[in-house]
């Protein structure tokens, strides 16, 4: 069949909807297989074993457990949280030892040096109380001051 070329949108189109039409048939009966799938599942977990079901509970409990000592480990060597699934390891010395060196790749947390908090110019009284004010950043300063000489 030689080629034609598609010259309306109707055409576009009819093709498309042909197309769309024959990869639906392909899957006509997934509905039917999900319910199958979903009824067999059902049957098997209902036909473990006592002792299966409690491997499985003791998978995820060890499972958990690991997951816990990530995060500890990330929160003792100041990591992000997010990084905590990063961290590898079995026992609570290899995923400290693994966040140790995780840690090394991020600069320390620098205590910032608290801004001095600026005084009121000269022979003027405060408008407010200064008690407990959050301290000024060093632009805030400039600002202040250059509004002071206005």
């Amino acid at each position: 069949m030689p080629f034609q070329p598609i010259n309306t949108q109707e055409e576009f189109d009819a093709a498309v909807q042909a197309r769309i039409q024959q990869e639906a048939a392909k899957y006509a009966d997934y509905n039917d297989l999900k319910a199958k799938a979903g009824k067999y599942d059902a049957l098997a977990d209902k036909n473990r074993t006592p002792e299966q079901r409690i491997q499985d509970a003791e998978k995820n409990l060890a499972a958990a457990n690991l997951a816990n000592l990530r995060v500890k480990a990330a929160i003792a060597h100041k990591l992000p949280i997010e990084l905590a699934d990063r961290i590898s390891g079995n026992t609570e010395s290899e995923i400290n030892s693994d966040a140790e060196k995780l840690a090394n790749f991020f600069p320390a947390p620098q205590e910032s040096a608290a801004a001095p908090s600026v005084p009121p110019p000269p022979g003027s009284a405060p408008l407010a109380s200064t008690e407990g004010r959050a301290p000024v950043s060093a632009s805030d300063v400039a600002l202040m001051d250059l509004a002071s000489k206005l």
